[in-house]
Parts: structure tokens; C-alpha cells; sequence
């Protein structure tokens, strides 16, 4: 009878145990994470995966999983994160190691449902070469939904990044924003019906791709944007390379800037170097400043409209081109043309050139030549 006991009291606890387990908040995770063994190869094991159930107030059945992965590494090693239906969030720290956090959650006003949701999710995690990466793979059938709104039924997929500053980077994310810190190393960043947000990206090797989001970031020292179906916002700027299909772009200052624009609208406040600029249907391409440190601002517009900046005190050339359009100035003293005024009012389809200068002249020189569009200096 007493070994009989004693078999029913060792069950009770290994499951006692067992429910603490699945039960776990995100302190007890962090109390396990300080505990973990590391192994010869620089893998520190992480509890793997720890599932919880939260009550909600409306009767829906939400589940949750959390993985957390840690690695000692070097400078030479990057970090590779493919995520659907999430956010990704990346912080810089002082330490030789990345941590990769995932927590999992699926919700449901039907248990059986909210149980399938997350048995749909696995994250799959190798290591190649000098790269650790992490791919959020969804199962061949699912019909969940990405959590948005006041959504009822959803699935997610957040990861928490902490990794040190020189490391490389490359994320794809789908469904979910973005938002990386200051950085310092080469960033590889590609972006699906979610939003971009970064503050400043030092490492000449910035590449931003982004489509059905916007992307809105501080300072970009040298970098190459994509961007279909969005926005595209940058505080300032040293080289920029942009590439936009249906949008508006706003940069407040850069050095140089290179720009095709499709249907996409343009704001740049203030060009210090140099620009060159496409457009195509676009309504509007608005040029603040032109400094007097600025070579050239080259733009050819079509069926766009085109408007840049001349102060009276200000010098520089300038050669204006249009065909099926206009070109406009302020009546200045300092504004001088060159050649003959053509007449007034423009012959349809004919091409007109004006050649002049503002100020002393020497200063930047601004071509522009646009088709199906009016020219206007302001």
C-alpha cells in the first residue's frame, strides 16, 4: 500500500511539474535562460519551446509559445531572420552574443482552432557557414489570419532581436513592421505589407526593399531603396539610391541622391552635392533648396510636373527643355536668359529650350527636360 502512494504522489508531481512548465510567464523564461548550459561551438540552449494559456475577456482561447536562442559569436558572423505575420524588433547591446527571442500567439473563440493555429508554426533554425538563421514556417493549409485590428481569430509571430553592432544583418518580413536601431553593419532588409522604421544606418551596405508599407527612417549615410506601393520618408541623408513605383517620397536633406520615380510624387527640402532624378507620371517633384555647394540636379520628367528653387541672391546656370509644356520664373534682376525667349504661346508639340543663369552664374547647374509637363522656378 505505501509503495502504491508513493507511485500516486510521484505522477501527481511530474505532472504539477508539467503544468508549471506550460505555464511559464516571460520572468520564469528569463530565470531558465540565466541557467542554460553552452556548448563547445558557442550554442548556448535556451528553453525551446514554452507554451502558455491566457484567458480573455470575450471567451476567445489565446495560446502562446515562446523559443529563445542564444549564441556566442564573433564580428565575422551575421544573423539571417525570415518571419510571416509578425513584428521584428532589433536592439544593439555589448555583448559578444545574439539573442534571437520568438513568441508565438494564436487566438481563437475555439480552443481546437487556436491549438491548430500555433501547431501551424515551427521555426526553423540553422547555422551555415559564418550565418545563424531563423525562418518562421507556416504549414501547407493554413487559413488563419495575421493579427490586425480587433481581429478575433489571428496568428503571431513577433521576434526580439539583441545582437552587437558589428554584426550582419538580413531580415524578410511579411505581414508584420520592422524596426531596426542605430546600425553600424552591413543591413540586408526586406519588407511585405508591414512598415519599415529605422533610426540611423551608418554601413554603406544598406539595402532597404519594401513593398504594400512605408518605410520611415532618420538618417541613411549611403543606401539603396526599393519601395512599390508605399512611401518612402528619410530625414536626411549622405548617397542615396531610390528606386519607387506608386507612392510619395520625402527627404528633408542629402548629399546625393539618385531617383527613378513611377507614378510617385517627390519632396526633397535641401540638395548639397548632387541629384539626379526620373519621373514618370508623377504629379509633382518639389526641390526645396539647392545649396551653394551643389555641381548638378539633373531631372527628366514625363507627364510630371517640375518645380525647383531660385533666390535672388543665389547663383548658378541652368538649362530648361520642355515639350507639350511651359516653363515659368519669377521676374528677379538676378535672372538672366541666355538665349532668345521663345514665343508665346508655345506651338503644340513643339520643343522649347531655355538656357540661362541667376545670380553671377558658376553656381550649380540645373538641367531639366520634361515632356508632357510644365517646368516652374520658384
Amino acid at each position: 500500500m505505501k509503495r502504491f502512494n508513493a507511485v500516486l504522489f510521484s505522477a501527481y508531481l511530474l505532472a504539477l511539474i508539467g503544468q508549471n512548465s506550460l505555464a511559464q510567464t516571460p520572468d520564469a523564461i528569463q530565470a531558465d535562460a540565466s541557467q542554460a548550459d553552452t556548448l563547445p561551438w558557442g550554442l548556448t540552449i535556451r528553453p525551446v519551446r514554452v507554451e502558455r494559456w491566457s484567458s480573455q475577456p470575450d471567451d476567445r482561447t489565446e495560446l502562446h509559445r515562446a523559443i529563445v536562442k542564444s549564441y556566442t559569436v564573433t564580428s565575422k558572423d551575421a544573423l539571417s531572420v525570415d518571419n510571416h505575420f509578425g513584428d521584428v524588433t532589433v536592439t544593439l547591446w555589448d555583448r559578444n552574443e545574439m539573442r534571437v527571442e520568438v513568441a508565438v500567439t494564436a487566438s481563437s473563440e475555439r480552443p481546437e482552432r487556436a491549438r491548430k493555429i500555433l501547431d501551424a508554426v515551427t521555426i526553423d533554425e540553422q547555422r551555415k557557414d559564418d550565418t545563424f538563421s531563423f525562418k518562421t514556417v507556416i504549414a501547407d493549409g493554413f487559413d488563419g489570419g495575421w493579427k490586425k485590428g480587433d481581429r478575433r481569430n489571428f496568428l503571431r509571430v513577433d521576434y526580439r532581436i539583441s545582437m552587437p553592432k558589428a554584426n550582419r544583418l538580413a531580415i524578410k518580413n511579411s505581414f508584420g513592421n520592422t524596426t531596426i536601431p542605430d546600425f553600424w553593419a552591413p543591413l540586408s532588409l526586406s519588407s511585405k505589407f508591414g512598415n519599415v522604421y529605422g533610426a540611423d544606418l551608418n554601413n554603406p551596405n544598406t539595402r532597404i526593399q519594401a513593398e504594400f508599407g512605408n518605410v520611415s527612417v532618420r538618417d541613411i549615410q549611403n543606401g539603396s531603396l526599393t519601395m512599390s506601393f508605399g512611401d518612402i520618408d528619410i530625414n536626411s541623408g549622405n548617397v542615396l539610391s531610390i528606386v519607387q513605383d506608386y507612392g510619395k517620397l520625402k527627404i528633408g536633406e542629402t548629399n546625393q541622391v539618385n531617383a527613378r520615380m513611377n507614378y510617385a510624387d517627390a519632396s526633397i527640402g535641401l540638395i548639397r552635392q548632387s541629384a539626379k532624378v526620373r519621373l514618370n507620371y508623377a504629379r509633382r517633384f518639389l526641390l526645396g533648396q539647392v545649396a551653394a555647394s551643389a555641381n548638378k540636379i539633373d531631372v527628366e520628367a514625363n507627364y510630371s510636373t517640375v518645380a525647383m528653387p531660385v533666390q535672388n541672391e543665389s547663383n548658378g546656370n541652368f538649362d530648361i527643355t520642355v515639350t507639350h509644356g511651359g516653363f515659368s520664373y519669377p521676374n528677379l534682376p538676378s535672372l538672366r536668359l541666355n538665349t532668345p525667349t521663345p514665343p508665346t504661346p508655345p506651338v503644340r508639340g513643339q520643343t522649347r529650350q531655355y538656357i540661362g543663369h541667376f545670380g553671377t552664374g558658376g553656381g550649380p547647374h540645373i538641367r531639366v527636360v520634361a515632356s508632357y509637363g510644365d517646368v516652374r522656378f520658384k
